[in-house]
Parts: C-alpha cells; structure tokens; sequence
C-alpha cells in the first residue's frame, strides 16, 4: 500500500508545488482518493492507482472533450501517467453524491450522454472485446468467474446462463467510439439543487457505446423498476437489445463477483436478487427484433 503523504511529496518533487496531505475520502469502494490542499489552502482531489485500468490519457482528453461541450466534467491540473504511479489532481465540483434519482435528473443524465457521442474517437480499441471477455472467461482481479462459480449453485448458474449471452449476442453491431464512463451510478454524479453539478471518477474511461453508461445505472436502479425500464428502454433505442442484454451481462458478473469478495452475505443476496431481476430483461431483451 502506497502512503498518500508519499504521492505528495512526490508530486510536490516533480511539479515543484506545495501540496499538503488532506483527508481522506470515503464513499467509493475502489481506487485511492484523498483531498490535498496547496499553500493558500485551497482543496483539490487526488487520485491514484498502479495498474492499466487507471486511465490516465483518456480520462485528460475524454475530460476535456466533454467539459467543452458543457458537460460537467472535472478539470484536471496535474497528472502522471509513468509506468508504475499513476496520478490524478483536479479541482473540486460542487455537489453530493448518492440522490434520488427524479425525473428531471434522468432526463439531464440522459441529455449529457448524447454529449458522450464520438468523444473517445481516437481511443478505439476494440470495443465490446473486453466486456465479452468478462462474461466469457473473466479476468484476475476483477469479473472474476471463480467467486460465482463456488458461492453457491444459485450464483454458477447465473454464471452459465450469462456465459450464453455472448452467444447470443454474436454479430451484432456496436457503437465504439463514444466516450464511456464506465462507472456511471449514483454515487458518481454530483447533485446540488435538484442540478446534475458534476460526473466524477473518470479514471477508467475508454471508447465504446455511451449506453454502456446508461445501461449501468439501470442496473443499479433495477430495485427501483421505473427508472431501470425507463433508462433501458433509452438505452435500446440507441444501441438495441443485444447491446443492453450483454452490458446487463457484465454487470451482473462484476457486481455479484466484487460483493462475494468484498461484502456481507445480505449484500450478496441483495446483489443475488437485483441480478435476477436483470436476468429476467435479459431473457426479454432476447426475445425482441434486432
């Protein structure tokens, strides 16, 4: 475990700044996040992380493309991206985290992911291959198939059916250019008065299809049925059902393995029922034209 205070002194090395250690950030379940102030005491947000999944180039450029189109984006003012330490440093939006989503919120959500479009144009790199790859054999740290598969017969089988999606799923046409987010939820998206003030935690973005987005706060909301259908049925009418059906896919396996490995058995289950419900679209999504 890296120390933060080291990250400072480091950045204050190469930058020749005067940052000092904050404190630290809590809310997120990934990554490393705490706030460093410079020398009037002015607060930003530092974020690291060590390995290819911390996104430094296309988290600048993406950013930057996006907060040009009015998106709120972060502004980054410092960032390493060397082989081992990658860092982020950007100043801090306004707004909570964590909010009801109401109708007009959504509607903003779904207005700044049409800014998304073609926004990643010059990261292409393969889109779907990795999220087909997460449901077909999974990865080593993250999507992995070990933790459904020995939880319990209930979770290897959510596992098996899943697997039949890609299948499925084969030869259908998807968008790869836009700008995706990747963590798109709720406690990514920055409220102040009933406004979206800000989209955070851009650090693993790449190029693919915006609903990828939108289809990963439906899931996240799949206890809530009306906003879910209401947020798939827009993601459909982008990128159709075999793009929703497999993005549903991948979050089923990244959010049940994540929970098997991190949390209590009643989140499990909370999971084990939500990725049920989002099984239960997928099957419908199969039945419906391309």
């Amino acid at each position: 475990m890296i120390d933060p205070a080291a990250i400072v002194a480091l950045i204050n090395d190469r930058h020749g700044t005067h940052f000092r250690l904050g404190r630290r950030i809590g809310g997120g379940e990934s990554g490393c996040t705490h706030t460093i102030l410079d020398d009037q005491g002015i607060e930003f947000i530092l974020k690291w992380g060590e390995g290819s999944e911390f996104r430094v180039r296309p988290t600048l450029e993406i950013t930057r493309r996006l907060r040009a189109l009015g998106y709120p984006a972060p502004e980054f003012v410092l960032a390493s991206n060397g082989d081992g330490l990658r860092y982020l440093v950007q100043r801090i939006l306004p707004g909570r985290p964590g909010g009801p989503l109401t109708p007009a919120l959504l509607a903003r959500l779904v207005e700044l992911n049409r800014l998304q479009e073609d926004a990643a144009s010059n990261f292409v790199e393969g889109w779907p291959a990795r999220i087909v790859e997460s449901v077909e054999k999974g990865f080593q740290h993250w999507c992995v198939h070990d933790s459904l598969v020995t939880y319990s017969p209930e979770t290897a089988a959510l596992l098996v059916e899943l697997k039949r999606t890609v299948l499925r799923v084969a030869g259908a046409h998807f968008r790869n250019t836009d700008a995706v987010h990747f963590d798109f939820s709720s406690a990514n998206i920055l409220v102040e008065q009933d406004e979206v003030s800000g989209v955070i935690d851009w650090n693993g973005c790449c190029a693919g299809d915006r609903t990828f987005d939108l289809t990963t706060l439906a899931f996240y909301a799949l206890e809530d049925a009306g906003v879910a259908t209401w947020l798939l049925d827009r993601a459909r009418e982008v990128s159709g059902p075999p793009a929703v059906a497999l993005y549903l896919s991948h979050m089923i396996v990244r959010q049940l393995d994540w929970s098997i490995r991190n949390h209590d058995r009643a989140t499990v289950t909370r999971y084990i029922n939500i990725s049920h419900s989002a099984l239960r679209v997928i099957r419908e999504l199969h039945d419906r034209p391309r």
